[in-house]
């Protein structure tokens, strides 16, 4: 300003504003201190040359799926920095079928104003996947010879993923004779581009068949002696499918001795590969002769049991059943409980252990006497069914008794007992071959009574109180039935009369008021008719006892005092 100077310009859109693209006028002012003001203007142009940037896959490499090749898919992308994002053309568009070989994909990107990016990269499909082949199930099969088996074999296939169905070739072929054991078969293919694929089986010829057997016809021979006999035989053979004949082996071995009987003999052949075969036929040794048997007699006399008559017997073939060194008894076969003077033993075979038999017998004259004497009588002593006292019984009693066959010898009697309770006596008669029989007799012995204890003593559940040291008269009577016992030795009638401390109870009480006097030996009182005995009891008080009498046949009375 030509009086203020240099002056502020005010411009709009200010500088350093963003400006679209296109052309935009800018309008500029500048105002003095006096208001005076002065305006201009310009145009900012804003134009787009650059292109979109523009971003492909690097060059692809991919397996063939099929004849046509593969299918691939793959994105491109471009960016613009006005448009942002724009569209990518590319031929051939991703998904495409790409065929063997290498394909170039041109692509390319444009922005609103017409700004282009071009680009490519490249798609190689390749065949490098090998057929598949599909070899057969492996093999097993059975030798028909020594060389092995021929076998014939099919079912291998190939397929390619670009060629489809390839014929493959099979090594060793179809038909061609295989060797014992395993043999590994190859089938490969090859597809147009060179690449072999291949698979493989197993073919295994195997020996598992057994050789077969055949055994001589059964034989049959008679023995030579107890052993049996010696048979030789021939005849057997053995071939197999792989190894031909083969000599077999036979148990047991011909010329073996074979024992009366029938006895299996196995022949068994084993080829190369462990297989063993085998037949049987038997050989029967048979002894057809019985045996010659001759006994001795009777002796006459009387025996208790069955008789043994010494023979002699003997066999040139099986040996004897019943007695190895050729003797053996005959035995008359008597009943028990019989009597009898010409005991015979009948016919009795004797055989040989092949079942040969020979009749040995009769023998006669044998006395057998298999029963005891009969008749037995008791002799004194108890009456069968009679009733005794304790040391009345009468003394024991002989017995005799008859014998009809040996005689009789003698008779004993046992069982003799005085002791209270059912007693029994056995009678044994015995014969002249001591045969014995037995009777019996049956008799009771009866106990005592003892009466008792009489006055000033109480009996049953009572306590008789007395001073300590005071003497009490025991009174008692012993019957033996009605017969009254009056020995008042020691051990004859009485075996003792004794004391013990007993323990207190409740029981009801009787006072015994007695002075310290007496005898204290037992008697007997002819004039009372009792037994006496004056037991001077213990100085202690408040002490318990219980006395008791005790008979030589086991019977007992007690009483109960209480000293005070």
């Amino acid at each position: 300003d030509i009086v203020d100077g240099g002056i502020a310009v005010i411009c709009t859109p200010v500088d350093g504003a963003l400006f679209p693209l296109g052309i935009t006028t800018v309008h500029c002012s500048a105002t003095d201190a006096h208001t005076n003001t002065s305006t201009g203007s310009f145009n900012v142009t804003i134009v787009d040359t650059t292109a979109p940037i523009l971003t492909v896959p690097s060059d692809i490499t991919t397996e063939a799926t099929g004849p046509s090749g593969a299918v691939v898919s793959y994105s491109a992308s471009a960016v613009d920095l006005v448009d942002g994002s724009v569209t990518v053309n590319c031929t051939p568009i991703s998904g495409s079928t790409f065929a063997l070989g290498t394909t170039v994909v041109t692509c390319s990107a444009e922005d609103s104003h017409h700004n282009l990016a071009p680009g490519g990269f490249t798609i190689k499909v390749q065949d490098t996947t090998a057929p598949t082949v599909i070899a057969p199930a492996n093999i097993v099969a059975e030798a028909t010879g020594p060389s092995g088996a021929t076998v014939t074999y099919s079912g291998a296939s190939a397929s390619d993923i670009v060629d489809g169905s390839i014929t493959p070739t099979c090594t060793p072929a179809s038909g061609s004779v295989f060797a014992i054991g395993t043999t590994t078969v190859t089938c490969s293919a090859t597809d147009a581009a060179g690449h072999t694929g291949s698979a493989s089986f197993t073919i295994k010829v195997q020996d598992t068949t057994a050789p077969t057997v055949i055994a001589p016809a059964n034989i049959v021979a008679e023995a030579t002696g107890p052993s049996g006999a010696t048979v030789t035989y021939s005849g057997a053979s053995a071939s197999d499918i792989v190894d031909g004949s083969i000599t077999p082996t036979c148990t047991p071995a011909s010329g073996s001795v074979f024992a009366i009987g029938t006895t299996t003999v196995t022949c068994s052949a084993t080829d190369a590969a462990g297989h063993t075969g085998s037949a049987s036929f038997t050989i029967k040794v048979q002894d057809t002769t019985a045996p010659a048997a001759s006994c001795g007699s009777a002796d006459g006399l009387w025996h208790a049991a069955d008789v043994s008559i010494a023979c002699t017997a003997s066999d040139g073939g099986s040996g004897l059943a019943n007695a190895g060194d050729g003797s053996f008894a005959l035995s008359t076969s008597v009943a028990a409980g019989t009597e009898t003077a010409n005991a015979a033993t009948g016919s009795r075979n004797v055989c040989d252990a092949s079942g040969n038999c020979t009749s040995a017998g009769p023998i006669t004259g044998n006395k057998i006497d298999k029963k005891g004497p009969t008749g037995i009588a008791f002799v004194g002593g108890p009456t069968a069914g009679g009733s005794y006292y304790f040391g009345s019984v009468p003394s024991a009693s002989t017995c005799t008794a008859t014998d009809g066959g040996s005689g009789f010898a003698s008779c004993a009697v046992t069982g003799y007992s005085n002791a209270i309770g059912a007693q029994t006596l056995t009678a044994t008669a015995k014969d002249n071959v001591l045969n014995s029989s037995t009777a019996t007799l049956n008799y009771t012995v009866n106990g005592w009574s003892i009466l008792g204890f009489y006055q000033p003593t109480d009996m049953g559940n009572v306590w008789n109180t007395v001073k300590n040291g005071s003497t009490v008269p025991l009174k008692f009577e012993v019957f033996a039935g009605s017969t009254e016992l009056t020995n008042a030795t020691l051990g004859v009638v009485v075996t003792s009369l004794t004391y013990k401390a007993a323990s207190c109870s409740t029981a009801p009480v009787d006072d015994i008021e007695l002075t310290a006097t007496g005898n204290t030996a037992l008697r007997y009182d002819i004039t009372a008719g009792q037994y006496i005995y004056n037991w001077k009891t213990p100085a202690t008080a408040n002490a318990c006892y219980q006395v008791t009498v005790t008979t030589v046949d086991g019977s007992k009375i007690s009483a109960n005092f209480k000293l005070k």
